[in-house]
């Protein structure tokens, strides 16, 4: 789903699995879903047909969500149930227990008119205005299938037979739906449409959409894209979906084969509609505004929610991230497929910056958003977004592709947590990857880093400094390995450091002078980043004052009122460090052993001290 605008109107370790299946006490197998509609309001007439399996011993009672209805009657296995209706459920009496493994019927019948937003639910607008024709369809992410259809509306419970659509309307309408169309049947001036969808589905993503349509379809090979618009903007349509093929190809690169190629795929055209798009299983709904003015990255997004969100879809809504990460890393993946690496770029600037202002003012985890922030753009789709181009860049190409590949082979047709994303991943780059997700789905922020650099010439080849803080409040130390690039007057060198503290301080040795550094070159990390330059000092009349404690141990504070270079020597007068000092605090963990040490400026011992601890700063040999 893409919000119409782009903004919408803490858990610190990974969860383990989500079993929810194994907490309901029945199994929805199928939907049979028949509705006859007016279409000149709200009003709907249902009649829904649930096969379902017991999953405990001895069930006498089943729950439905269904919210605003008359229920006129319940039958199961064709003998009429006694049931109650109180709000937004329908709980039913079974005649006879059933024992585990047991299939059941349940037929509900129910008339009325849908409640609730006028956009969610059974959605319906007469013509007037940019309304060009009467119009009703469905929309149901995140919990409105109730307002429509009687079921059990819970991502995690997919229908394993999918879902069969019997849509009956006045024959001047046309109605499209999920899967294959199996019928059309005329009669006393109405007109039944019957669709078939035939894999597992979820409620949110069963749909239909009935208006005076007209077709334009379009062909991927052999797979029919069947397109519905309003007759007056069929040709605005077919240069809309002219890059349709285009995205096929990439994301059956990226991500195997279109995984409902036995039926089809398709668009509807609505208007008034609050939301851009929504990728209805098999039958992406596109707010009408992207047919007429054009919007390849929301067709390109939904499209490839039919793997990421359809195919495998998250288990519940606490891992809404899942679903959105991936449909919006691939919309910036198409730019960049059609307009090169700068586009691509160019997105994910534009993504980051979009969360950097979120996070100023709301400071979360991804993880579990408050339900009014399901669709916050800003959390669930940029930073979900950048989430997988980190790990993309922590695994490579080769292995973070390998990686979505097992993902979507382990899950296919079924649902899945943040812990099954991070179990598949971790075995397919060889190691545990839970601190990934502690850090940056279950936690909130990201790093700020503050790195200066100084150069240092010795003899024949140079000594460049490199400290690496993170300053960010409220948010963990992040541990994603920083690429360094140092600049040369000829050429560069990029180096990945690891980090495991706040404060890193890496040596790097090379033959010729550095005269510049980037952090993050290639931007791979989200990530503020404040870089000062060490240069010599000049000379000054009055001399520098540094405060440094006398006994030591672990981070040392050393405070200095201007910045300075200073030497730490052992009692033998040997330099075992230099540190660029910045005016003010400065955070410094040595990688010398215990001892009394000494700090010097130039020539003149500016403190004593004893320090407690352990060994020096890694170094970097560059040719």
């Amino acid at each position: 789903m893409i919000p119409l605008f782009l903004f919408t109107i803490g858990k610190s370790v990974l969860n383990p699995p989500v079993l929810a299946e194994s907490t309901h006490t029945y199994d929805v197998l199928h939907y049979y879903i028949r509705v006859d509609l007016p279409l000149d309001s709200r009003y709907l007439d249902a009649h829904v047909t649930i096969a379902a399996k017991s999953e405990v011993a001895n069930l006498d009672s089943v729950t439905l969500h269904l919210v605003g209805f008359t229920v006129d009657s319940v039958l199961i296995d064709g003998t009429l149930a006694s049931f109650s209706h109180p709000t937004g459920e329908v709980r039913i009496k079974l005649p006879s227990p059933q024992q585990v493994g047991d299939s059941f019927n349940i037929d509900i019948f129910y008339h009325g008119y849908a409640t609730g937003s006028p956009y969610a639910g059974y959605v319906y607008f007469s013509a007037g205005g940019e309304v060009l024709h009467p119009i009703g369809y469905t929309m149901a992410e995140p919990y409105d299938a109730r307002y429509w259809l009687a079921c059990f509306d819970e991502p995690w419970d997919k229908a394993e037979y999918g879902c069969d659509l019997e849509v009956t309307v006045p024959d001047s309408f046309t109605v499209c739906a999920n899967g294959i169309l199996v019928s059309v049947a005329d009669g006393e001036g109405r007109r039944t449409f019957h669709w078939k969808e035939t894999h597992p589905i979820a409620t949110y993503l069963i749909h239909f959409g009935a208006s005076i349509y007209v077709r334009v379809p379009i062909y991927y090979h052999s797979l029919l894209i069947d397109n519905y618009v309003w007759p007056e903007d069929s040709a605005k349509a077919v240069k809309a979906f002219a890059n349709l093929p285009h995205m096929f190809d990439l994301y059956d690169s990226l991500y195997g084969p279109y995984p409902f190629g036995d039926e089809k795929y398709g668009h509807d055209a609505v208007y008034p509609c609050a939301f851009g798009g929504m990728e209805h299983q098999t039958m992406t709904t596109l707010h009408r505004y992207y047919i007429v003015n054009g919007g390849d990255w929301v067709i390109a997004h939904e499209l490839s929610h039919q793997w990421w969100g359809d195919m495998v879809t998250c288990i519940d809504w606490r891992d809404i991230w899942l679903n959105e990460s991936f449909a919006t890393y691939s919309d910036a993946l198409f730019v960049e497929y059609m307009n090169g690496h700068q586009a691509f770029l160019d997105r994910m600037r534009e993504r980051a910056k979009i969360y950097f202002r979120e996070d100023s003012t709301y400071h979360r985890p991804i993880y579990d958003p408050p339900m009014d922030s399901l669709f916050n753009y800003a959390y669930t789709y940029c930073k979900a977004s950048w989430v997988l181009h980190m790990l993309r860049y922590l695994g490579g190409d080769s292995l973070y592709y390998l990686g979505l590949r097992n993902y979507r082979d382990s899950l296919a047709y079924g649902n899945a947590s943040t812990y099954d994303l991070c179990r598949i991943v971790s075995r397919i780059y060889g190691t545990d990857l839970t601190w990934f997700f502690n850090e940056w789905i279950f936690s909130p922020g990201h790093p700020e880093y503050d790195v200066d650099w100084g150069v240092y010439p010795e003899a024949n080849r140079y000594r460049t400094r490199i400290r690496i803080a993170q300053v960010q409040t409220n948010s963990p130390i992040f541990h994603l390995p920083v690429e360094i690039r140092l600049r040369f007057d000829s050429g560069d060198t990029l180096i990945r450091f690891p980090i495991q503290d706040s404060v890193e301080i890496f040596e790097v040795i090379t033959t010729k002078r550095p005269i510049g550094l980037e952090v993050d070159p290639n931007e791979w990390i989200l990530n503020l980043a404040d870089v000062e330059i060490g240069v010599a000092e000049e000379p000054s009349p009055k001399p520098v004052r540094i405060i440094l404690p006398t006994i030591c141990a672990g981070l040392i504070t050393i405070t200095a009122d201007r910045a300075t270079e200073v030497q730490i020597l052992d009692p033998s007068g040997r330099v075992v460090d230099r540190i660029h000092l910045k005016p003010g605090k400065n955070c410094y963990r040595p990688r010398f052993s215990s001892g009394v040490y000494f700090l010097r400026k130039e020539a003149t011992i500016l403190k004593k001290f004893i320090y407690l601890d352990r060994s020096g700063p890694p170094q970097y040999t560059v040719p």
